[in-house]
């Protein structure tokens, strides 16, 4: 008797566990994500297939409003020596990469999940990417944001001096 009624409690209490038989739906319950939480996921998977290759760190910053959020990517570049034929040809695969990248977030900023999270977003306002030197702690090579490449060393300690402070930490990666 006490074993029937021991079961019984027990399968009345498995029933209110989540995840269990039980419940009908589980997957149809909200999830509480903060849109943080939910663009840096959405972000970091859709850019998931390019990490493996590329060792991107990508970040989603929110800032102190949605226009001031950013979507940034810090992609560590193997700088091949000038004087090699591979030399010549990084500032096009660097312009290249970014493009690839450009257009990733251009689909993933005019999809519905994510205009209804951050309104507002654009590609020349809200995404950037810093080609780093993965020999060379701290060097930028290249800077792909307001949706221009850029790669002179002019321009791009101009374009560092503005978006440190807007990104913060991530920049540093």
């Amino acid at each position: 008797m006490i074993l029937t009624a021991s079961l019984a409690l027990i399968i009345a209490a498995q029933a209110g566990l989540p995840g269990t038989a039980g419940e009908v739906n589980w997957a149809a319950k909200n999830a509480e994500l903060t849109t943080d939480e939910f663009l840096n996921l959405l972000f970091r998977s859709e850019y998931q297939p390019y990490h493996t290759i590329a060792r991107l760190k990508v970040s989603f910053v929110p800032g102190q409003s949605p226009a001031d959020a950013v979507l940034f990517i810090l992609a560590p570049i193997v700088v091949p020596e000038p004087d090699l034929p591979t030399g010549a040809n990084l500032e096009k695969s660097l312009e290249n990469q970014a493009s690839i990248f450009r257009d990733i977030a251009a689909r993933l900023l005019e999809s519905p999940q994510v205009k209804k999270r951050w309104p507002g977003a654009t590609i020349a306002k809200n995404f950037v990417i810093r080609f780093t030197d993965a020999n060379v702690k701290g060097r930028t090579i290249a800077i792909f944001a307001a949706d221009r490449f850029e790669s002179e060393s002019e321009i791009i300690e101009g374009l560092e001096g503005d978006l440190k402070p807007r990104i913060g930490e991530p920049w540093n990666q």
